[in-house]
């Protein structure tokens, strides 16, 4: 088992992290491709496939967690109520539906339960 890096190792370690960081940031990811591997590595671990969720930034991300816990702790009714009262910047308002659509559906499926999102 490896337990230290030679120096040839550790000059890489830089090179390496631009590669993967660049390659993070070149390009619209391929989702079909991304489901696909994301289904082999979990059946690897005789694991059931996680849903996955696309956004645009890290940002997103964090929106879309709060989000999908929030569908997940609270009822349609209180769903509802919180949308109502939930004031948002013009700016963000399209990108916050997207995400909020899409949490929406993949509940949807997952639990097969319909969950309606009342636009105000």
């Amino acid at each position: 088992m490896l337990e230290k890096l030679n120096e040839q190792q550790t000059a890489q370690l830089d090179i390496t992290r631009d590669k993967w960081i660049n390659n993070l940031y070149s390009g619209p990811v391929n989702r079909e491709y991304a489901q696909k591997t994301m289904e082999f590595l979990y059946k690897l671990i005789s694991k059931p496939t996680p849903n996955i969720v696309y956004v645009e930034s890290p940002f997103a991300m964090q929106y879309a967690y709060t989000i999908y816990n929030l569908l997940c702790d609270y009822s349609k009714s209180e769903l509802a109520r919180l949308q109502r009262e939930y004031v948002i910047e013009q700016h963000l308002e399209n990108f916050l539906s997207e995400v909020t659509d899409s949490l929406i559906l993949k509940l949807t499926r997952k639990n097969r339960v319909k969950i309606t999102r009342e636009n105000n």
